[in-house]
């Protein structure tokens, strides 16, 4: 199974495919899980961002989205870490939802289905091992101590719970 991990930078990718690596590792299923940090979608992404928000059909764009079929799963780091600036909105956290913005369009323009994973620490890492059980049928539980409240699927789950803690969280900010 190959696992592709996107997001805005800041938003802990390396992070979670190293606390992904580690669990797994313990895991009989290890060996059949390949976790791709930031793969070359990503960054055909960053550069549309800053250079051309309609991302041009190039020859590597082109290579980036044939390379980004051959990954089984696709786990979208979510928005909910802090940026790493403080104070007012600044121009790193409107390029950042920007990139965020334009990676889930670019998603969802060529139907690459994708799973958000959200949380802090351990409840981030056991979200991802939920998105990556549901996938691939593999019993893969977490070292965090039981279940989190979020059992799978956000696109259109309507949990009100979920939404809520997401939003309170967002409007903190």
């Amino acid at each position: 199974m190959k696992i592709a991990i996107l997001g805005a930078p800041g938003t802990g990718k390396t992070w979670l495919a190293q606390a992904l690596r580690l669990a797994l590792e313990q895991s009989t299923t290890a060996s059949s899980i390949h976790i791709a940090d930031s793969p070359p979608l990503m960054a055909v992404i960053l550069a549309a961002v800053i250079s051309d928000p309609r991302l041009p059909d190039t020859q590597l764009t082109l290579l980036a989205r044939e390379h980004h079929r051959s990954f089984d799963l696709t786990l979208i780091t979510g928005m909910d870490l802090p940026c790493l600036t403080t104070g007012a909105p600044t121009q790193e956290a409107r390029t950042r939802k920007q990139i965020d913005k334009r990676l889930r369009e670019i998603l969802d323009e060529h139907a690459v289905y994708f799973t958000v994973v959200y949380g802090t620490g351990q409840a981030r890492t056991d979200c991802a091992l939920q998105a990556i059980a549901h996938h691939s049928g593999l019993p893969l539980t977490g070292t965090g101590s039981g279940n989190p409240a979020w059992q799978w699927s956000c696109e259109k789950c309507s949990d009100a719970d979920c939404e809520h803690r997401l939003f309170s969280v967002l409007l903190k900010a």
